[in-house]
């Protein structure tokens, strides 16, 4: 695989196939794009924790009674980028959304910018229009850290394409740099930072040269760099001075991994493995297996002077970043089964997919050369077909696929069993099923392969759409009148002096009613249907309850009443309101 010169027919903008592909991309962001603009997070619990950690950092550390419950997450550059953002003139929220969405889209290019060279020119425009169907936007149109660490990963992948060779020391730096912020927008960077060091493992390895040395010291100074930066940033962030090695390692996702095994905790871990290998090879096992494959022959035929070239680094460091991340992502699901059984049996797509179309992007030349291969488009069916199979497998035994935790491997929906509510029966496997086999089938017959994954990954995005739709209206009007009267709440509250609270029984809810009311009222968690005694009420002049929690008391009465809150005041009925 060479660089290819620039061919002589014009801009790879002309190609055959561009303009549908462009048409394509435009249905996937518009589909997507007005989750950008509601009023209040769709991911409340997750998107709830970041915004209020981020902006309101300071009174919780003051009155750390203010929201107990909350999720220690500590992100602490995604943090900075949000209260960047809010500082802004306009609606901070919608703007987040939107330059997560743009760091996203940026990550994709950067990572074709630096794979450029290597591929050929008829294939170029096509190749980034793969990547930008891919339907990965649901989570990064939103206040979630995804499309910012998308951004910066696809930075870490163009500069090893360009520099790991050329300029080694500055490429290990700068990645060093780069990943320690990278964990700090998002904790899954631990998994880049140990891709890295197994990229320079394997070049050591495959090298006719054997430079051990100076892989060794690339690991040095990577690792140097990282932690430097890290406890720097974090030091400016206020946490101190460095308490262990480590800078990372006291949040959420830490507290998690550190706790005592559930029952069946490597069960849990394996089918977790399983699942997501399953559903990584329906999606991005061809690209994989024909990378490897052609990796592995050119080993064997440049015996002797073999050596990995910028595309090859950039294939390796995002294939063993990913595999990285699915070993990590296994890992937390085998330990939290130990405290939230419902996180158990999940296909969690949102850590692990946007990987699909990094590694569509880096493998994409040898995916071209293996189409004059032959046998190659049996494989490439076989591996699509093997990924089928596992994830109708896993499915089928229990694992459930959720609207909120995956993105095109949501169109393969199944209508969940209890707890989890019954969203739509509308056959989405079915259909997405029907999908596969017709793309098998098409590469059986050898049809053009971007042409057909493009058109693929299109329906797979518009089921899932359909999926996140269906969601969607079971939630919406609930959602509409919770924004309502939280305003109404809002205006009736504001003049009365002391101490509020809002009690409800859903985490979901109490995240975005915090945010709502702007970290005013103390946010506690009851039992479904519990009664609030006295004494649980003592503290406070009003309480907002969300969920079908009554005061006890006869001193406290109800000023405000809907379908979503009711407000109730201290006081006789004489005692006026304000």
């Amino acid at each position: 695989m060479s660089r290819n010169p620039q061919n002589q027919l014009g801009s790879p903008w002309r190609a055959p196939g561009v303009a549908a592909g462009l048409l394509l991309v435009a249905i996937m962001v518009g589909l997507h794009l007005p989750r950008a603009f509601l009023t209040l997070p769709l991911y409340a619990g997750d998107e709830g924790a970041y915004l209020i950690r981020a902006l309101f950092s300071a009174g919780l550390k003051a009155d750390p009674s203010l929201y107990p419950t909350l999720p220690d997450v500590d992100n602490t550059v995604f943090f900075w980028i949000v209260r960047l953002v809010y500082a802004l003139p306009g609606p901070g929220l919608d703007t987040l959304r939107l330059l997560g969405g743009g760091a996203y889209i940026g990550g994709l290019i950067l990572v074709w910018r630096g794979v450029r060279p290597y591929l050929p020119e008829a294939d170029a425009a096509g190749v980034l229009l793969l990547a930008l169907i891919f339907p990965y936007y649901r989570f990064v149109f939103s206040a979630l850290p995804e499309g910012w660490y998308v951004g910066l990963l696809g930075l870490i992948i163009c500069l090893t394409a360009r520099f790991y060779r050329p300029r080694p020391w500055l490429h290990a730096a700068s990645l060093g740099a780069l990943t320690a912020v990278l964990v700090l927008i998002k904790p899954h960077g631990v998994a880049v930072a140990a891709g890295f060091v197994g990229l320079v493992v394997v070049d050591a390895a495959l090298d006719a040269q054997r430079r051990l040395l100076v892989g060794l010291g690339r690991i040095a100074l990577f690792a140097a760099v990282f932690l430097l930066v890290g406890h720097g940033l974090q030091a400016l962030a206020g946490h101190g001075g460095p308490k262990s090695l480590l800078f990372f390692g006291n949040g959420f996702y830490s507290t998690i991994l550190g706790g005592a095994d559930g029952q069946d905790a490597g069960h849990i871990g394996q089918v977790a493995f399983f699942t997501m290998g399953a559903a990584s090879l329906l999606l991005a096992g061809v690209p994989i297996i024909l990378g490897l494959d052609r990796l592995g022959y050119r080993w064997g035929a440049e015996a002797g002077r073999f050596q990995l070239r910028g595309q090859d680094l950039a294939f390796l460091l995002t294939l063993l970043a990913f595999g990285a991340t699915l070993v990590m992502v296994a890992m937390f699901a085998a330990k939290i089964s130990g405290v939230a059984v419902s996180e158990s049996f999940r296909l969690w797509g949102r850590y692990f997919e946007f990987f699909t179309p990094l590694l569509w992007l880096t493998a994409w030349p040898y995916v071209r050369e293996a189409e004059a291969w032959p046998d190659r488009h049996v494989l490439s069916a076989g591996v699509v077909l093997a990924g089928l199979a596992g994830l109708a497998v896993a499915l089928k035994s229990g694992v459930a696929l959720l609207p909120w935790d995956g993105t095109a491997v949501s169109a393969f929906f199944i209508p969940n069993s209890p707890p989890w509510p019954e969203i739509t029966r509308f056959p989405f496997f079915a259909l997405a099923s029907m999908a596969t086999l017709g793309l098998i089938v098409l590469t059986l017959v050898r049809a053009r392969t971007l042409a057909v994954w493009q058109a693929y990954f299109a329906v797979l995005g518009i089921l899932s759409v359909g999926l996140d739709q269906a969601w969607w209206s079971s939630i919406a009007i609930d959602r509409d009148d919770l924004v309502a009267e939280a305003k109404t709440a809002q205006r009736l509250i504001a003049p009365i002096p002391g101490p509020v609270a809002v009690f409800t029984d859903d985490p979901n809810a109490g995240a975005s009613l915090f945010l709502a009311f702007a970290a005013r009222p103390h946010l506690i968690m009851t039992a479904p249907g519990a009664g609030l005694d006295a004494a649980t009420l003592a503290p406070y002049r009003t309480a907002i309850v969300e969920g079908g929690a009554k005061p006890t008391d006869p001193a406290w009465r109800l000023v405000q009443t809907g379908k979503q809150l009711r407000v109730y005041q201290r006081g006789s009925l004489d005692t006026p309101i304000r």
